[in-house]
């Protein structure tokens, strides 16, 4: 602590450790210190930094005074990365840092009890990359990630959401638009008809007019001449969809799902049962918690962290809308249409906005626990003791996702929870002793979670950050066979909330393709692929268009794709993995990247703000923090040490030789399809020596790699539990080197007729 107070003063003078290094637009991304900084991005969009003078005190520590729960902490050999577009997994590579932090660790107790449990469980003997893979899409680990890079860096870190949307809502939204679409086109097809009677002798010229007006008419806004019966409808429709998008982006999952469900997700068969096994799915196991709480928690667990209190911004937070209310108030049979006639009526109120009770007991107090304590030197944060309490009151009028509700919507069901009631009053009066709630774990967690809406928590949390975006967000699709419409209504109410939707990403093209088409505002259309072949493949095959922004794995520029045809291939991998004698280190000095990684660098390229030290500079940098002993001259002096690291970078390498001396290369397939690349790994399957040849490789290529390196853990740090195997591979490709293509050497940019 001493060291990050120490920290904090030396902030206003350089907020970023590695500010300075980077090249031209990517460096502008990468840097900025003060409130409300915009800078663009390479996305096109807007970063927002914050750093100002009154900055608070997220608890956190500097990248390289950090110590991992395994006390394995590894930093980066060549420095930190320069340029992340986004935080793969949610910060999930953090979590072995925050399990050593005993502030955070209490948020997480609070506010997760359940993760919690499970998690102190394994901490003491888990390896490395169970530890980091149970954190995904966590939202106590992602408060926690973002609070260190807002205090140490200055930048607000965009997120990645894997999300599963419910096929039940989808389709709920999906027969609203069907209807609107066919009352819309009776409505053109009633106009050319009465156009056709009155105008026979210039028929074709009066087509063409009333299609010009009827093209206003489909996007909702009528023309003059239409009645306003019809302007009602249209509104009613409008409103209706509005509802429905709402409920279903704020039911909608963030989980990432086990290999069985996402292979099952594919096939587009059993969607209602994939989703709910998704759902009841362990957190820690890939499934996840509904849009709504995750922001709540992350909400919670940004205050408790950046220690704010109550008192520090206005109480607008407090939840207008109850979207949870009043699911079915329009009548379905079999799917069929609307009643228009008997929906007119309720045109005029006010769908699903109504007034919210007062926060439960459980939120009261635990806002109340944060408050000073007389004497204690941390009076801003969680609360040291939670108890579980007994309700009196009865659980059937909780439903099913969680929220209370006040009556019995149907005489069906009043009758069924009398039913209930009875049989666990018999079955207790049998037992000789009266019924209780539950109390296990999950009861717990739900009872303890904030429930507030999506736009509320990122108003909170505008506050807490000081920022006017506090929320960056890109999505990747887990949910197959979804209209495009529906992810463009989903992506415009995360805008309308406040949220920063900088892009929507899915392995399949077509699920991602045009959607911009259909939202109010454009949006990253961004294709993943496992590997550099997958997207040589998608260029040759028409399904990767210039243009495009693509990320893959860049485990696949160090992975040797077997040819399993070959019995000489097999034999030397089966010796050498049989072994008696095996050495983790020479697989890790044997990393080298594939031919198809060379780069040149363009005639017109000069790195500007090259932060490389001379060795007379590296020197009295040297002297001045030998002499440093105490306080903030400690400080300083693991400050100096950590920049005479990065500065030492040989940007020379090592490239594997092809037979025959020709390869066709990345830079090439970026060059004439003009496309923008970026890279990820899998941060619980990668070693201290890949990552740090890939940072280094991607630092220095900067004009081939414009989107830069998506990294979800601590930039700059690593652990070093994780290590090659006789058959584990860590080289950040995981399993995805078994879906993913290898390169081609013979293809060529210009061969397009080839496939």
């Amino acid at each position: 602590r001493m060291l990050a107070k120490s920290g904090n003063k030396l902030r206003s003078v350089d907020s970023d450790l590695t500010s300075g290094d980077g090249d031209g637009d990517d460096a502008k991304s990468m840097s900025g210190s003060s409130y409300g900084v915009k800078s663009v991005d390479d996305y096109g969009g807007l970063n927002y930094h914050y750093l100002g003078a009154g900055i608070r005190d997220s608890r956190t520590l500097p990248n390289f005074a950090m110590e991992s729960v395994s006390h394995d902490q590894m930093p980066f050999a060549h420095g930190d990365i320069k340029n992340i577009p986004y935080v793969h997994g949610g910060f999930f590579g953090a979590a072995p840092f925050m399990l050593t932090n005993p502030h955070w660790i209490s948020i997480l107790r609070i506010l997760m009890p359940d993760v919690y449990v499970e998690i102190s469980r394994r901490a003491a003997y888990a390896p490395a990359p169970k530890l980091i893979h149970w954190a995904e899409n966590n939202p106590v680990v992602a408060a926690y990630g973002t609070a260190h890079e807002l205090e140490f860096s200055g930048r607000v870190p965009t997120l990645e959401w894997d999300v599963f949307l419910d096929p039940y809502l989808v389709k709920r939204v999906e027969i609203v638009l069907n209807e609107k679409e066919g009352f819309l086109q009776r409505q053109r097809d009633s106009r050319k008809k009465a156009h056709k009677e009155s105008h026979r002798k210039d028929d074709d010229h009066g087509l063409d007019v009333m299609e010009g007006e009827n093209d206003d008419e489909v996007i909702g806004n009528p023309t003059p001449m239409a009645s306003s019966n019809e302007r009602l409808v249209l509104s009613y429709y409008n409103a209706e969809i509005r509802r429905r998008t709402e409920l279903l982006a704020e039911r909608m999952l963030i989980a990432h799902g086990n290999v069985a469900q996402l292979v099952l997700e594919q096939t587009g068969y059993l969607k209602k049962y994939n989703f709910s096994r998704v759902k009841r799915t362990r957190k820690t196991l890939g499934g996840g918690i509904f849009a709504r709480q995750w922001l709540a928690v992350y909400a919670d667990a940004m205050k408790f962290g950046m220690g704010v209190d109550d008192d520090d911004y206005d109480d607008d937070c407090e939840s207008d809308t109850d979207s949870t209310g009043a699911q079915d108030d329009v009548n379905f049979e079999d799917g069929a249409g609307i009643d228009h006639n008997a929906q007119i009526v309720a045109i005029g109120g006010h769908h699903g906005a109504t007034s919210p009770d007062a926060k439960s007991a459980t939120n009261s107090s635990l806002e109340e626990s944060v408050s000073k304590t007389p004497g204690d030197d941390r009076s801003i944060g969680p609360p040291r003791k939670i108890v579980m309490m007994r309700s009196n009151e009865d659980d059937d009028d909780i439903s099913i996702d969680g929220s209370i509700t006040s009556e019995l919507t149907s005489p069906q069901t009043a009758f069924l929870a009398r039913t209930r009631k009875a049989q666990k009053a018999r079955s207790a009066k049998k037992k000789g002793q009266q019924r209780v709630d539950s109390t296990s774990l999950n009861a717990l967690a739900k009872s303890i979670c904030p429930d507030y809406s999506i736009k509320d928590s990122i108003d909170s949390l505008k506050h807490i950050i000081q920022c006017p975006a506090p929320f960056g967000l890109v999505l990747d699709m887990k949910s197959r066979h979804v209209s495009r419409k529906v992810w463009a209504l989903v992506i415009d109410f995360l805008r309308d909330a406040g949220a920063r939707v900088e892009g929507i990403a899915s392995f399949f093209v077509e699920e991602v393709r045009d959607i911009s088409k259909y939202c109010n505002s454009p949006v990253n259309e961004i294709v993943f692929a496992h590997s550099a072949g997958d997207i040589q493949l998608g260029c040759h095959d028409g399904r990767i268009r210039r243009g495009d922004k693509v990320f893959f794995n860049a485990g696949s520029l160090l992975w040797d794709y077997p040819n399993i045809f070959d019995v000489n291939d097999m034999r030397n991998i089966l010796e050498h993995r049989m072994q008696i004698c095996f050495y983790a280190e020479d697989i890790k000095q044997s990393y080298r990247l594939k031919a198809y990684a060379k780069t040149t660098k363009p005639a017109q390229y000069s790195p500007k703000n090259q932060n490389i030290m001379s060795d007379d500079e590296s020197e009295t940098c040297a002297e001045s923090a030998d002499d440093a002993s105490t306080g903030s001259d400690l400080f300083t002096k693991l400050l100096v040490q950590d920049r005479i690291r990065k500065s030492s970078v040989n940007m020379d390498f090592t490239y594997e030789e092809v037979p025959g001396g020709v390869c066709s290369t990345i830079q090439e397939y970026k060059n004439h399809y003009n496309l923008k690349i970026g890279l990820y790994v899998q941060e619980f399957a990668i070693d201290d020596a890949a990552v740090s040849l890939i940072v280094k490789y991607v630092n220095a290529n900067p004009h081939v790699y414009e989107l830069g390196l998506s990294w979800g853990g601590i930039n700059g740090l690593t652990v070093r539990g994780i290590q090659p195997g006789r058959f584990t591979a860590t080289d950040g490709l995981w399993n995805q080197r078994y879906a993913g293509m290898p390169w081609r050497e013979d293809l060529k940019p210009s061969d397009e007729s080839t496939t």
